[in-house]
């Protein structure tokens, strides 16, 4: 497969946005279905607004930019209503909890926020309070997502959340942590070292300071399996690490250090440098050079690019492979990580010759009905 979108290019175009004017029609045609496919549209609409290149674009891509942008302010007044009615139920089960990732970019304004579309909430409280805050969210109408009993003890043994609620009335999703990674990994950090950064918006909403947040986005892009948004992920951090300061920057590295995740951040690093084409600073690259083997970045590096049959290459395949793999060997030991996929195999053969509800939840007192 030989990709039409140069890839770099893509890339190119959040950096250099006066590149917008040198595109063809054709080239638009696929520029506007990628960033569309990896949510970026709106970003990169209000990114040329800002430059002032936006009436110098085709009239079908104005028309593109002004539903996406449209769509993305819907977005971010859906997630500041939700906070805004989270906030007492919060303040009332616990002392500490705060808002996660895309929520809390649009929450706290920063750089990141342009642009943003959202498939749910992020929230994270301390442990010990789980309980009790998950009572509270369903007593205000938060149900959680029926899944099977597997899934269930999965969530609650293995993972750092409870499996997803849903509001009743409004429908928004919401992932509810303890914790940003597995602690079945044996990576899971002393939420306390996070909880001494915490700041609170203008509307009295908890999140991460600048440094922390990058920080978190940075794990949660490179210690996952999941990379499906990936670019879209690794532009949040490039729009972070452009507005951080010397100062912040230096918080940063030691709060990596102190949590366990300076590979995490070297990668991060790394690969928004490589990708936007940015110089990192000596002191960045003192500590990219330490935290993290060539070989390594690179590989990764190339697992980020959009997976988008436009821009893909005919090797993005291997290295989607490689992180993906490796997502999975950093969340779970070897042996809980075959016995979980052998499991989630046998149920989905199961599936398929039974039916996919045969390992569904029955009421209490209902035998199961064989097919």
């Amino acid at each position: 497969m030989n990709s039409t979108i140069d890839r770099d290019l893509l890339a190119q175009l959040f950096v250099r946005p006066e590149l917008a004017q040198s595109l063809t029609l054709a080239q638009w045609t696929q520029v506007l279905t990628v960033l569309r496919h990896e949510k970026l549209l709106a970003r990169y609409a209000l990114l040329l607004e800002h430059e002032t290149y936006f009436d110098a674009l085709p009239k079908f891509v104005q028309r593109h930019c002004h539903s996406a942008i449209t769509l993305a302010e819907r977005h971010a007044k859906q997630v500041h209503f939700e906070l805004a009615q989270l906030r007492d139920t919060f303040t009332a089960a616990t002392d500490t909890w705060l808002v996660l990732k895309g929520s809390a970019y649009t929450a706290s304004g920063c750089s990141a926020a342009m642009g943003r579309v959202y498939n749910d909430i992020d929230i994270l409280v301390d442990k010990p309070h789980l309980s009790i805050v998950e009572r509270q969210l369903i007593m205000s109408g938060w149900m959680p997502q029926e899944i099977d009993d597997y899934d269930e003890a999965y969530y609650r043994q293995w993972t750092h959340e409870i499996p997803p609620l849903q509001h009743g009335y409004r429908g928004t999703m919401m992932d509810l942590h303890h914790n940003l990674v597995p602690p079945v990994s044996g990576r899971a950090p002393d939420m306390s070292l996070l909880f001494k950064h915490i700041e609170l918006t203008d509307a009295g909403i908890p999140v991460l300071a600048l440094p922390a947040m990058a920080l978190h986005s940075a794990i949660h892009l490179f210690f996952n399996d999941d990379f499906s948004a990936s670019f879209r992920d690794l532009t949040d951090l490039y729009l972070m690490f452009n507005d951080m300061s010397h100062a912040q920057w230096e918080t940063a590295y030691s709060l990596a250090l102190e949590t366990g995740f300076a590979t995490e951040l070297a990668l991060a690093m790394h690969c928004t440098g490589d990708m936007f084409q940015i110089s990192l600073t000596a002191p960045q690259l003192r500590f990219v050079s330490t935290h993290t083997t060539l070989r390594q970045s690179r590989w990764i590096c190339n697992a980020m690019y959009s997976t988008h049959p436009f821009v893909a290459t005919s090797s993005q395949s291997w290295y989607t492979t490689y992180a993906w793999l490796r997502g999975h060997i950093l969340k779970m030991p070897a042996k809980t990580l075959l016995y979980h996929l052998s499991m989630k195999a046998y149920r989905l053969s199961v599936e398929r010759i039974l039916g996919k509800h045969f390992f569904t939840k029955q009421d209490k007192g209902t035998d199961r009905v064989m097919p």
